[in-house]
């Protein structure tokens, strides 16, 4: 398991800036006491294995972890519950005081010793980093009034460096002053310093509440996708000096996490070639749209998950938050900073907020677009069952025209009607038509004995047959390449009598191989295309029988040797013969 100093030292539990900077502050601390306490007890040992004068005795090491160490692990264990570091910080300090007072009154010291009140000063310090000012001016007058009392608690004890007693106090006291100011100085600095965060910190939230709202509005104004998408991540970077590239990614087919907004000149570059992340990838976005929760990445060189962009270089902190929908994850608010641990847990919430309101966005525009293409479907459907009803003798022309109808608000680009022979093994191509992107043609005639595609197998098994990736198809996945640019993304269906559901025929329908995957909305569109082309086989098979029938009628009456007049019953001359 990886254990980072975030989660050995956290800081999230501090909404203030100035508790949180104390805690900082009392992290450092600690350290620099272990760090101290190890030194000593090394320096000790050390000591104690060649005889010298510096050895660690059992009352020494006790009198340690009472005056040293119990207070910073009280202080660690409170601060890491979110709590002021002052209450281990003030034992730590009334401890130390109160052993500066036992070696002062203690009857076996005959001089003061002046690391003693070096140590003091230094305490001083320390809680001005981590106490609030007048917390720290209250310790130094109580460090003041000690230093006072030393000739009234010891009346025989000498000044260090044979000075006289009462200069010495007079110049601890000055010192002890001086190390206060320092103390409550740096107190308030950390004080203002905490004043200049909040207030931008609070411009940072109410800049991403100002996005939010925006994105909101243009939630109901706004229905082209591509233009909200631009216009949020381009608000995003200009309203947060923190971001410098924001973008959005959106999950196309099943695997696929495409870039379809990102902002600057590097933005439209990657765009233009078609950026693109998988879903699952070793990456952030990849990570994000799998499992559906933000991934924070606070220093890119040392984190795997991120994968450097060659046109991103100066990224150094990058956080990715779902786009979630009621349909799942459809894709991922991505941004990215020059600085390193650039996002707060605020930032994070906040930004997960506007992601949120993206997702409504895009699931808004994309409803809206949806009832636009069942709008011209309806009427393309509509237009077809006038085409279907005006279909004559030319029969492949007016599969071509119903085809084309439907093509457009099918995003098809390319289809094949091919008409079942007598013996019930081949089909011929009715009419076709190829997209502007492969010079193949769709087969002439195919053979059902033999050939293995999808025309062949929607025929023999009389069930609809959907091909969006060839190498997952069970049978066709040996197809090669170049079929598979002739057929692209394709559904076919059979064309079946609607008197004794036989086999009349075949329609494919299709798409490019790089175009979103045909699902249900194309099969029933498709299904009721070859519904309109068994109805054009019916009126094509009745209009030929009518043909014949006048036909044969014709010669009958050039037989008879009277004149003879056929008429309807408004009396339109349909048929006479010579006589």
């Amino acid at each position: 398991m990886q254990i980072s100093w975030q989660s050995l030292f956290p800081l999230r539990a501090y909404t203030d800036p100035v508790e949180r900077q104390r805690a900082s502050n009392f992290y450092w601390v600690l350290g620099l006491g272990l760090g101290t306490m190890a030194f000593t007890v090394l320096v000790a040992l050390w000591g104690s294995a060649r005889s010298l004068q510096f050895q660690l005795t059992s009352v020494s090491f006790a009198l340690m972890l009472v005056f040293l160490l119990l207070p910073l692990m009280l202080g660690l264990w409170l601060t890491r519950r979110g709590r002021t570091p002052g209450l281990g910080v003030w034992v730590f300090a009334i401890v130390g005081l109160a052993y500066y007072l036992a070696s002062v009154i203690n009857p076996g010291a005959e001089a003061l010793n002046p690391f003693q009140d070096g140590a003091l000063w230094l305490m001083l310090v320390v809680v001005g980093v981590t106490l609030r000012p007048t917390e720290t001016v209250w310790f130094g007058v109580a460090a003041a009034a000690a230093i006072a009392f030393t000739p009234v608690l010891h009346p025989g004890i000498e000044a260090p460096s044979n000075m006289e007693l009462s200069l010495w106090v007079v110049f601890s006291l000055l010192m002890t002053t001086l190390f206060t100011f320092i103390g409550w100085r740096i107190a308030h600095n950390l004080n203002q310093l905490g004043a200049v965060l909040l207030t931008r910190e609070t411009q940072r939230r109410l800049a991403l509440i100002q996005t939010s709202t925006l994105v909101s509005q243009r939630i109901f104004t706004r229905l082209d996708l591509e233009t909200l998408l631009a216009e949020t991540v381009e608000q995003i970077r200009a309203r947060f000096s923190d971001i410098y590239h924001a973008q959005v990614f959106l999950i196309e087919g099943e695997r696929t996490a495409r870039l379809r907004a990102s902002t600057g000149e590097v933005g439209q570059q990657l765009i233009a070639r078609q950026h693109a992340l998988e879903v699952g990838s070793q990456s952030v976005i990849g990570r994000v749209t799998q499992s559906g929760q933000m991934v924070l990445v606070n220093d890119t060189s040392q984190d795997p998950v991120h994968r450097v962009n060659e046109l991103l270089p100066e990224t150094r902190t990058e956080l990715a938050l779902p786009l979630r929908s009621r349909h799942g994850i459809i894709g991922a608010l991505d941004v990215q900073s020059t600085r390193l641990n650039a996002f707060s847990s605020e930032d994070m919430e906040a930004l997960q907020l506007l992601a949120d309101q993206i997702a409504i966005a895009v699931d808004n525009a994309r409803l809206f677009t949806e009832a636009q293409e069942e709008a011209r479907r309806a009427r393309a459907l509509a237009r077809a069952s006038q085409i279907t009803s005006r279909i004559g003798v030319d029969f492949a022309r007016g599969l071509d025209e119903l085809l084309r109808t439907m093509a457009l608000p099918g995003n098809y680009t390319q289809w094949w009607v091919g008409i079942l022979d007598a013996d019930g093994h081949t089909l011929r191509r009715s009419t076709s038509h190829v997209g502007a992107t492969t010079q193949l043609l769709l087969p002439e005639v195919i053979d059902l004995r033999h050939e293995n595609n999808a025309l062949a197998e929607a025929v023999r098994s009389k069930a609809q047959v959907i091909v969006n990736h060839f190498e997952n198809h069970p049978l066709l996945g040996h197809i090669p390449a170049a079929q598979r640019e002739m057929f692209g993304k394709h559904l076919a269906l059979p064309i079946l009598d609607p008197l004794d559901n036989e086999v009349r025929g075949a329609l494919l329908v299709g798409r490019l191989t790089t175009d979103i995957n045909l699902d249900m909305r194309d099969i029933e569109l498709a299904r009721t295309l070859a519904s309109q082309i068994s109805t054009a086989l019916e009126n094509r098979r009745l209009f030929s029988q009518v043909a014949q029938d006048q036909q044969t009628l014709q010669s009958v009456l050039g037989a008879m040797p009277v004149g003879v007049l056929v008429t309807d019953n408004q009396g339109k001359l349909l048929v006479a013969n010579e006589q």
